[in-house]
């Protein structure tokens, strides 16, 4: 019976099916084991509503009366009146109505949501084609980065549903996928969760996450699934590595969550999918790497968009991708904009920031600045173009800011790893890093910093350990 392992990630999902003792990833975009976690849903096209002949014939008679009367009223004041022009008046109506239609298209075009769009069973995009299709023309649907990061939030519960959806619809991308590699059926399948879902609701949110995760993989086509915690997944990959038990801080950082655990690993216990009892501590908080992109593109782009000149609150919700209150008032502040524009004219900041609205980049901004980010792991400086605000505006950043605007994360980040080793009584025989974040040198530069030099620190595949780890665990959960 094949069973896969799924990493259903905040940045990137990834499958990986059991072979013999190791693990190979699926390809679940293009020769990719790797997928965006990023869906794009296209507008419907409005068709222009005919003009209506009942409605027409009522018009065309109104107007008739109306010319009528007021021809009595110019004889009835010693006036000579123009003869009426059935032509003119049947072409005025006309105009008029095809208008109004017209009118009428483009607002319930624009009107759509990304609730409605999917109610309306669009096209729906996945991975770099989404973000090709959002980064080609904006305007022509809604771009949704990190279902993952909505599911254990205090929503509407029609927007749950949607994001339920949306994880229904990638699952069953990610299975088929496995499915026309692997030519057999997948019912079983392990995923990995967070020690915390993104969110603000504790455990509730958990429970709810974790419901709505079961859900919509049993929509895409799973009969059976079990949840194992990513860094205890994670560890697995690290633990095959090992002649000797050993007591492991594992540190995960993904691009929505931070977990930490303390755990036992022996070669002996690979063969267990119950790793509960090797658990000495863990801990976890909703940050990850969309925390540092979001923070990034706060400090280093939003200046240059008027954020030292003008409401905090308004520049904030633009770059708010992950919190669905804030781009709702976003998408509606074209008029608190206008006000602005009327205020302080020709501001370059202001105008930025405008277009900005105008055409909904805002996932492209803090798409610039991940990529910034990511840069920054390797080069000491780099100019981050910022065209399609301004032509030709650029920004500068260092790996210096980046590393003094990161600080408060970083502290956040210090504390669980701390938190951990506190509920686990024990002093790591080593460190394992994963994580998307994992690589950059201002985390592992903290990790060292925190464990002091003596302690040795592994890394792990940073995109692939969790998944790794979950393949195996499918190879023990479905024998």
């Amino acid at each position: 019976m094949t069973a896969i392992g799924i990493d259903f990630g905040t940045s990137n999902c990834s499958a990986y099916l059991p072979v013999g003792s190791t693990m190979k990833g699926i390809p679940i975009e293009g020769d990719s084991s790797l997928l965006p976690s990023v869906v794009f849903t296209a507008r419907r096209e409005i068709a222009i509503r005919k003009i209506e002949d009942y409605e027409y014939a009522r018009r065309l008679k109104n107007a008739r009366a109306a010319a009528n009367a007021e021809q009595r009223k110019i004889n009835q004041e010693g006036g000579t009146p123009s003869p009426i022009n059935e032509q003119i008046l049947r072409k005025t109506i006309e105009d008029t109505m095809r208008r109004e239609a017209a009118n009428e298209r483009e607002k319930q075009y624009w009107g759509q949501s990304f609730l409605s769009m999917l109610e309306d069973g669009q096209a729906v995009l996945f991975g770099t084609p989404a973000l090709r299709a959002h980064i080609s023309d904006p305007l022509s649907g809604t771009l949704v980065k990190s279902p993952k990061s909505f599911i254990g939030s205090d929503i509407d519960d029609q927007y749950l549903a949607a994001f339920r959806d949306v994880v229904t619809y990638m699952l069953r991308h990610i299975v088929s996928q496995a499915e026309r590699h692997c030519k057999q059926p997948i019912s079983n399948a392990v995923i990995g969760r967070p020690v915390f879902y993104h969110g603000t609701m504790g455990e509730d949110g958990n429970k709810q996450a974790l419901r709505l995760m079961e859900e919509a993989a049993k929509a895409a086509g799973l009969k059976n699934v079990e949840f194992f915690m990513e860094p205890i997944a994670a560890a697995l990959e690290y633990e095959k590595s090992i002649s000797r038990e050993q007591v492991v801080l594992v540190v995960d950082i993904g691009g929505g969550t931070t977990d930490c655990a303390v755990v036992r690993l022996r070669s002996s216990s690979a063969k267990r999918f119950d790793r509960s009892s090797d658990v000495l501590g863990y801990s976890g908080n909703r940050l990850g790497g969309e925390d540092f992109d979001q923070l990034l593109a706060w400090r280093c782009f939003m200046p240059f968009l008027g954020k030292d000149r003008f409401p905090h609150s308004l520049l904030y919700d633009a770059i708010s991708i992950r919190d669905i209150p804030a781009q709702l008032r976003f998408r509606r502040a074209e008029y608190e904009i206008e006000l602005l524009v009327r205020r302080y004219t020709h501001v370059p900041e202001l105008e930025r920031f405008r277009t900005l609205h105008k055409f909904q980049l805002q996932h492209r901004v803090i798409n610039s600045a991940e990529l910034t980010k990511l840069k920054l792991s390797e080069v000491p400086a780099c100019t981050v173009p910022l065209g399609y605000l301004e032509n030709g505006l650029s920004v500068q950043v260092t790996k210096e800011e980046f590393k003094e605007l990161s600080g408060g994360l970083l502290r956040k980040i210090e504390n669980l790893m701390l938190q951990a080793m506190r509920g686990a009584g024990a002093r790591p025989d080593a460190v394992f890093l994963t994580g998307g974040m994992g690589s950059s040198p201002v985390v592992q530069e903290l990790v060292r910093s925190a464990c002091g030099n003596d302690i040795p620190i592994k890394l792990g595949d940073m995109l692939g350990s969790v998944g790794k780890g979950l393949g195996e665990c499918a190879s023990l959960a479905f024998r």
